[in-house]
């Protein structure tokens, strides 16, 4: 079997790259490009020394080298975490290889390097697709859970009716009115808010609410009512946002409930 050098350097260098871009873009670690060319560096050099090796001295270098080559592309920064994700990545890609080559009826060996034949024109393409995906689903994944532990059930009373929602407390909203916090409904509940401001509006507990988007300085209503959270109520005044946005909770909570979330714990 003929091994051409280019296509060794072609193949680990772009996958090794993108392997540890994609983990510094799920651990949102912000690395330069060059850091990530020499991380892809050091990974290609592994390629050409594991040729050399077997058994257990294959398995050592490798694993000496999978944390060299992650530390130089992140360095120190939560590099333990960067190191277990880059294997799975690894571990994930090297799964969807294996799966097209057998789709595509491509020969290849495993031993202590993958060996392989001719490659159908696309294939790296689609094995690239399959990663992004895998990386964006892992993304939103782990956005979601990170959203999960904010998220908390309340009452909104408005004085003549009161809605149960599910809320997210929003460490970033620290909007208040004359001193009352703003808190914004989401689509789940906003036609109910609708409904009770166009009852409030004629009796004068309705506001107008500043505030900043990345954009642009914007004015909204907002109704005044009562949130009650884990036993205590709290004056709020509930706004809607001039564009509705979808989300799983009814209500976005001022950043000032995490203070009852501490006092409780």
């Amino acid at each position: 079997m003929v091994v051409y050098i280019e296509y060794v350097i072609i193949d680990n260098m772009a996958f090794d790259s993108l392997i540890l871009w994609a983990s510094a873009k799920t651990l949102k670690i912000s690395i330069p490009k060059w850091r990530v060319l020499l991380g892809g560096a050091v990974g290609t050099a592994t390629a050409f020394v594991s040729v050399y090796l077997y058994d257990w001295w294959a398995f050592i270098v490798k694993t000496a080298m999978l944390v060299l080559m992650c530390f130089c592309t992140v360095g120190k920064r939560r590099t333990l975490l960067y190191i277990v994700t880059v294997a799975a990545y690894t571990f994930v890609t090297g799964g969807i290889i294996i799966a097209l080559f057998y789709l595509t009826g491509v020969q290849f060996a495993y031993g202590a390097a993958l060996t392989y034949d001719s490659v159908p024109l696309g294939l790296y393409l689609a094995g690239i697709a399959a990663l992004v995906f895998f990386v964006n689903y892992v993304r939103q994944y782990v956005g979601y859970r990170k959203t999960l532990r904010n998220i908390v059930n309340v009452k909104i009373d408005f004085g003549n009716g009161t809605i149960d929602t599910d809320a997210f407390i929003d460490s970033g909203n620290s909007l208040t009115h004359e001193g009352v916090a703003v808190c914004f409904a989401m689509t789940p509940i906003h036609k109910q808010v609708v409904s009770y401001m166009a009852e409030a509006l004629p009796r004068g507990k309705c506001v107008t609410v500043n505030y900043n988007t990345l954009t642009s300085s914007e004015n909204t209503l907002a109704v005044a009512a009562e949130v009650v959270y884990k036993g205590r109520k709290r004056q709020v005044y509930i706004a809607l946002p001039n564009k509705k946005t979808n989300a799983q909770y009814g209500l976005l909570l001022n950043g000032s409930f995490l203070e009852v979330e501490d006092e409780t714990d």
